[in-house]
């Protein structure tokens, strides 16, 4: 092997992602969604919001994150997996914080949109992986991204519901930053950028559409973020409903 190569192998082993990194992204992309779901009703206390008006924070954070899931993902193969990241997690770290520091309702449902960028990083993951492993290991780490982004919504609102009663609901939401911050840090240097090659015949506007991959994760994340808003909701209001 001559140097240029291994020093190239080496190089590529240093910015491959480690599969722990992109199943932690998977993870924090869903469970802001309805991690704080138990918390809903000391929220609209605290705020002295009526509580269908608190209920947009999950309706908003929903329609955000499927508007994003249509356009982060190009823009990933436009400009690179890394940066798109990057800037997903920074604006859910500072989404994040707001919610913690919101005086008002109106405050924190706009905080708790820009908590939306966050679910880009799951269809990006899905991409990283496609782009680093090889064929034998593909499917195998996306089974293990898939089945942490599927665990993440089951024991979320558990685990708000525990710190809720504990430190209150406010601290959901500084895990949820330091959970961001943490991120940040770990996929800062590992993510790799990848662009796309301009087409010979369309250009940019070929490359801006995406690979495959996350073409095919964007539209398929949709009805999922869908499907967890409805089944948030739907105990809440039959209790209302038979109240």
């Amino acid at each position: 092997m001559t140097p240029e190569k291994s020093t190239t192998t080496a190089r590529h082993s240093a910015l491959t992602p480690k599969l722990s990194t992109l199943t932690h992204l998977c993870a924090l992309s869903v469970l802001p969604l309805n991690v704080f779901l138990p918390s809903l009703a000391n929220i609209a206390q605290d705020f002295r919001a009526d509580y269908a008006l608190v209920s947009l924070s999950l309706a908003g954070y929903a329609i955000v994150a499927v508007a994003l899931e249509l356009i982060m993902g190009p823009l990933s193969d436009r400009f690179g997996r890394r940066p798109i990241v990057m800037v997903s997690l920074a604006t859910f770290t500072i989404g994040s914080i707001g919610c913690a520091f919101a005086s008002d309702i109106w405050t924190f449902l706009a905080f708790r949109l820009l908590q939306a960028a966050i679910t880009s990083c799951h269809p990006i993951s899905m991409a990283i992986i496609r782009d680093t492993a090889g064929k034998e290991q593909t499917a195998s780490r996306i089974s293990y991204a898939a089945m942490i982004w599927a665990l993440a919504p089951m024991i979320g609102p558990a685990l708000g519901g525990v710190v809720d009663e504990t430190l209150g609901w406010r601290a959901i939401f500084w895990g949820l930053a330091l959970a961001g911050i943490v991120m940040f840090a770990s996929s800062s240097n590992s993510t790799p950028i990848r662009r796309c090659s301009a087409h010979p015949v369309f250009g940019p506007t070929r490359c801006a559409w995406g690979s495959w991959s996350v073409r095919a994760t964007r539209f398929s994340l949709a009805p999922h973020l869908l499907l967890q808003y409805s089944t948030c909701h739907r105990p809440r209001l039959a209790f209302t409903s038979a109240a």
